[in-house]
């Protein structure tokens, strides 16, 4: 149903930091979900779309057959970032009645220095 796509999982000053959603709804009906899409920092979790740690998420209908990806990250990496390891990225879509899990979940480990 989901996936993370990272260009990397080190990243150095300089390097793109690239990161898409790809998502794929391989059933015969439309689904109505909710896409929770998190970055955790040591345990300090911030939701797209407003990348605050209110938890937050995005409504979408997904069509019967669909496959398709939204870039959700692109810049290059700046000066005085500091470093950091083990931080992690979360994807999960949640049936928007039941809240029950659709699909699979999707999680992505990164550093940088």
């Amino acid at each position: 149903m989901c996936r993370i796509v990272m260009n990397n999982t080190r990243f150095q000053v300089g390097d793109t930091f690239y990161v898409a959603v790809f998502v794929e709804n391989n059933t015969s009906r439309e689904l109505n979900v909710q896409q929770f899409f998190a970055l955790d920092v040591y345990g300090q979790y911030f939701f797209d779309p407003s990348w605050q740690e209110t938890i937050d998420f995005r409504r979408m209908t997904i069509a019967p057959g669909y496959f398709g990806s939204t870039e959700m990250f692109n810049f290059i990496w700046p000066t005085g970032a500091g470093s950091a390891e083990n931080l992690h990225l979360y994807l999960v879509y949640l049936d928007e009645t039941t809240q029950e899990l659709v699909g699979n979940w999707d999680m992505r480990t990164f550093g940088y220095h």
